[in-house]
């Protein structure tokens, strides 16, 4: 379980402040296929919110962005969709992913369903991932060198291997049951959100360019900053 406990802050002036804000959220943009165009110009479409309990791609070849998020969903086949590069399956019902077929995907944003597990070995060029609210114990970024925001929150994961992933820029990894998070690498962070877990020390030595850092509900009793003179929104209350 996460715990709280005295924290000693390490700063540059050897003050200690404290703020807060919103967790960060992302956006898209779809287009609604037009009731006049034949299935296979269709490169984007917008069957959210619809309801649906099943879909059928194979009319649409190639089809660049789908958004079928807030459906009822337990199952999506993606193997009529090679040409796929950013999809949006958002609160369904999913319980597995196959994206041995859609090798360009560079969005994924399939948070909100019933997912153990996700293979990403076949999506080398996956730029941003947001898998929150799953069922996840375990992710595999070895193959995602590309990935440059992470939104793995609400899951169970207790390791987060991220080594492979020296683009990142935004990390939100809370209310998960991590022991440790090794940021070596990752110059390039610049949000990182890992409250609510179960952290006893965080090495901030290696994320120079770290901005926004929320990391309360540890087990954190020190932390040294010194090295991050560009964070201004912080959290370790």
């Amino acid at each position: 379980m996460q715990g709280e406990s005295k924290l000693e802050l390490v700063t540059t002036g050897g003050g200690q402040s404290r703020g807060s804000s919103s967790s960060p959220g992302s956006s898209h943009y779809s287009s609604a296929a037009s009731g006049t165009e034949s299935a296979p110009s269709i490169q984007e479409l917008d069957l959210s919110r619809r309801k649906l309990s099943a879909l059928d791609l194979s009319r649409y070849p190639n089809l660049k962005v789908l958004d079928c998020s807030s459906n009822h969903l337990s199952s999506l086949d993606l193997s009529h969709t090679p040409a796929l590069k950013r999809l949006f399956c958002y609160n369904n019902q999913l319980a597995g992913l196959d994206f041995s077929a859609v090798p360009d995907l560079e969005l994924l944003h399939c948070g909100g369903n019933q997912l153990s597990e996700l293979d990403l070995s076949q999506v080398p060029n996956l730029t941003r991932l947001f898998c929150y609210k799953n069922r996840l114990t375990d992710l595999d970024l070895a193959n995602t060198p590309k990935l440059s925001k992470l939104f793995c929150d609400w899951n169970r994961l207790s390791a987060l291997q991220l080594s492979g992933n020296p683009e990142l820029t935004s990390l939100c990894c809370y209310a998960n049951q991590l022991s440790q998070l090794n940021l070596m690498g990752l110059t390039r962070l610049q949000k990182l959100s890992c409250r609510n877990n179960q952290l006893h020390d965080l090495d901030l030595s290696h994320t120079p360019q770290l901005k926004m850092l929320y990391c309360k509900n540890n087990f954190l009793t020190h932390l040294d900053i010194t090295q991050t003179p560009l964070l201004k929104d912080k959290d370790f209350s």
